[in-house]
């Protein structure tokens, strides 16, 4: 198939000096085989080359991620994947707890990789709290990428208002824009934020409007979205991870499936989320105070003062599993 943009290959090889013609970005994943872009053309259904010892394990996982920059080797079969180049990053996520084995329980799912900003999409018509935003957060903000909270479905002015104190009075310096793709609000300021060049990912739930604002950021629809009812409750509306050009910033996007829940199997530094919290706990008399009941414990005497908020030290607590 051929195309009109590259996905940032040309710019990868350049600057990786790479002169083969069969380097390119995956840019869709399906369960079992992957596109990927070059700069002429997209291969389809290319697939995973596995080692003998993954073939004896039965391989479940993939162990390549849309944004991965790949060569190719051409078969007379098929298309393969031959090798990943080394990834700026790349977000993972913990499986989900209803997998059948603990074996399968404790391996990560890749979500995306070589990202440079994140939006997290919450909507104004699903149930929100500051523990879930939070495991947002623990799971991404490890990777040191910038991070954007979209309020959709704006047009709920009530509950965007709450959703936006709520955030703020925890998060002052966390980037928040409101959004409404019914009256096409916010999405001149989402814009602005696409960089040339740079890749952004869109997380959140499902039905949270985020193949809605993709098709209004690339200006036409690019795939028919599913039915929202009146109540609120929407579809799954992306069933693959895919990467969307955006032609008026130069930029490109990740739509990613719905995720009813996140969590991380990764511990994340707590200073990133609860800077109030560690800077407390310098003053607490142990060095490994939990801050439940031991003697002299800064953390809880803020607590008791009303300097913190003792739903957020519960917060605290749940994501550092004490």
């Amino acid at each position: 198939m051929k195309i009109l943009n590259d996905f940032g290959v040309a710019e990868f090889k350049n600057k990786m000096e790479l002169e083969d013609d069969l380097i390119g970005r995956i840019v869709k994943q399906t369960h079992h085989t992957y596109s990927v872009a070059t700069t002429d053309c997209i291969y389809d259904q290319v697939k995973q080359k596995l080692s003998k010892s993954d073939k004896k394990k039965g391989a479940l996982t993939s162990t390549y991620v849309v944004g991965d920059f790949v060569s190719l080797e051409k078969t007379e079969e098929h298309m393969w994947i031959k090798e990943c180049f080394k990834r700026k990053n790349v977000l993972s996520k913990a499986k989900s707890q209803a997998k059948k084995t603990r074996k399968m329980q404790e391996k990560e799912q890749l979500v995306a990789s070589n990202v440079d900003h994140v939006f997290l999409t919450l909507s104004t018509d699903q149930r929100f709290t500051l523990s879930k935003l939070e495991r947002y957060l623990v799971t991404f903000t490890e990777y040191n990428i910038k991070q954007t909270v979209l309020i959709t479905k704006s047009d709920f002015s009530e509950q965007a208002d709450y959703l936006v104190s709520q955030i703020a009075a925890v998060y002052p310096e966390l980037d928040i824009l409101r959004v409404s793709a019914l009256k096409e609000s916010g999405i001149d300021e989402i814009k602005e934020k696409l960089k040339p060049g740079t890749t952004t990912i869109l997380i959140g739930a499902s039905g949270a409007g985020k193949s809605t604002i993709i098709n209004k950021l690339v200006g036409a629809h690019r795939e028919k979205t599913n039915d929202v009812r009146v109540d609120g409750k929407g579809k799954h509306t992306t069933t693959y991870s895919t990467i969307i050009p955006i032609p008026d910033t130069g930029s490109y996007i990740i739509d990613t499936p719905g995720i009813k829940s996140i969590a991380t199997t990764k511990k994340t530094k707590e200073d990133n989320l609860f800077p109030d919290i560690i800077e407390l706990a310098k003053d607490c008399k142990f060095r490994d105070c939990q801050h439940l009941s031991e003697p002299k414990c800064a953390v809880k005497k803020a607590v008791e003062l009303g300097e913190l908020d003792e739903q957020r030290l519960a917060r605290y607590r749940k994501v550092n599993g004490i």
